[in-house]
């Protein structure tokens, strides 16, 4: 079987006393869909913002295509590589859906 394209293991984020997020693990294989499904509040967006960086993971680690892009490493949480959603996807055409997901900052820039 195939390495997984993107994979989370152990993946944390609380809002103050509040754990958002405990311990998400999950991965997609290429040409696998995935999705979430849960009630309003339940860290659906929290997880996809951690994922993409918006929100800062306070435990766990995200692998995308073989690429460690962020770790927990002597209590520290580390980002070795930027990460970011580009919400105008129609203008990168030669790009797939989880390509744009992870397109980095010199792309982004105008």
């Amino acid at each position: 079987m195939s390495q997984p394209l993107l994979s989370v293991q152990g993946l944390n984020k609380p809002f103050g006393a509040l754990k958002v997020l405990r311990g998400v693990d999950f991965s997609v294989r290429s040409g696998e869909v995935a999705f979430f499904i849960g009630p309003s509040g339940g860290g659906k967006s929290t997880l996809v913002r951690c994922i993409n960086f918006l929100e800062t993971p306070t435990f766990g680690e995200i692998v995308f295509d073989g690429q460690m892009l962020c770790e927990m490493r002597g209590g520290a949480f580390i980002k070795p590589r930027s990460a970011s959603f580009a919400p105008h996807a129609a203008t990168c055409p030669w790009s797939s859906s989880i390509s744009t997901f992870f397109l980095t900052e010199p792309f982004l820039r105008t």
